[in-house]
């Protein structure tokens, strides 16, 4: 019985410092001014990626728009992701990174005139966003995004979303995104691609459905 005791007694200080550790560090995610800010560093990242990729922003206006709510080593990280690519050569973020104007202006010049060519210009993007949910730590949250592209109404691709974020110094940060996604097949019934999205990662969490409270539609190449 002894032992017993000595063992609630260590554990209920380690407890209480944990909750004194959580408390001085000010993050809540029942605050709504906090989940805002996160939601809202969530969506800017969200959309800075996309208009990124249909040419809306430049990489420096992109970089920007980023820079103070997405950390250094997410940024890092995607240097050398593959933005798009013709006539067998493609290029990262890295390469879009040291591009000159007049150089951004010909690729992107090139790549709206094919977009429109295989009539890619006419996708319709929309993105379910979830609650805001609690990381591992204090001072960790998470939040899920269900992106679905369309062409004449007809499914062409879903990706399912997962962004990790930290509060550092006052600031929540995306530090990390996860992603699983299914392209359709122009033959794939609508059972098949409801069977396939529900096959896909970061739709749970703590064992629950994920819940989406926003839905936004993206701008498409020609927008």
């Amino acid at each position: 019985m002894r032992r017993m005791a000595r063992k609630c007694g260590f554990l209920f200080p380690l407890s209480l410092a944990v909750l004194i550790t959580a408390c001085a560090s000010g993050t809540s995610l029942h605050d709504d001014a906090e989940k805002k800010r996160i939601l809202e560093n969530v969506e800017t990242v969200l959309r800075s990626k996309h208009d990124l990729l249909h040419f809306h922003i430049t990489y420096a206006q992109y970089d920007e728009a980023i820079h103070d709510i997405a950390s250094g080593e997410y940024r890092a990280a995607l240097r050398d992701e593959i933005v798009f690519g013709y006539n067998d050569e493609s290029y990262t973020r890295e390469d879009m990174a040291g591009m000159t104007v007049e150089e951004y202006e010909r690729h992107k010049e090139f790549m709206l005139r094919m977009m429109r060519h295989v009539g890619l210009d006419k996708v319709r993007t929309v993105v379910k966003i979830s609650d805001v949910y609690e990381g591992d730590r204090p001072d960790q949250a998470v939040v899920y995004a269900l992106e679905s592209k369309t062409l004449q109404d007809r499914p062409m691709t879903t990706t399912t979303l997962k962004y990790s974020l930290e509060k550092r110094d006052g600031q929540w940060l995306v530090t990390n995104v996860e992603r699983d996604k299914l392209t359709h097949g122009p033959d794939d019934t609508a059972e098949e691609i409801e069977d396939g999205i529900k096959g896909l990662q970061y739709q749970r969490h703590g064992g629950e459905a994920v819940r989406y409270s926003t839905v936004i539609e993206l701008a498409g190449a020609e927008e």
